[in-house]
């Protein structure tokens, strides 16, 4: 009996590891996956900014323009 306690022992502790190990897993590709979410967002915000900047600079030129 003593040595079905330290097999069962011994399964549940492979079983916990298998699971931590699972998570650990789980977490760093969540946690890389929203990595590369914010890095296109950064990407996204910075061509929405170019892209205003180069529709200021053309209302800019067409003010000029109206001024000569």
């Amino acid at each position: 009996m003593c040595n079905n306690t330290a097999i069962a022992t011994q399964f549940f502790e492979a079983t916990i590891a298998h699971k931590d190990r699972s998570n650990m897993s789980n977490n760093t590709e969540l946690n890389v996956d929203k990595c590369n979410n914010e890095q296109d967002t950064m990407q996204q915000q910075l061509a929405d900014a170019n892209n205003e900047i180069a529709e200021l600079k053309l209302q800019i030129a067409w003010l000029e323009r109206s001024y000569e």
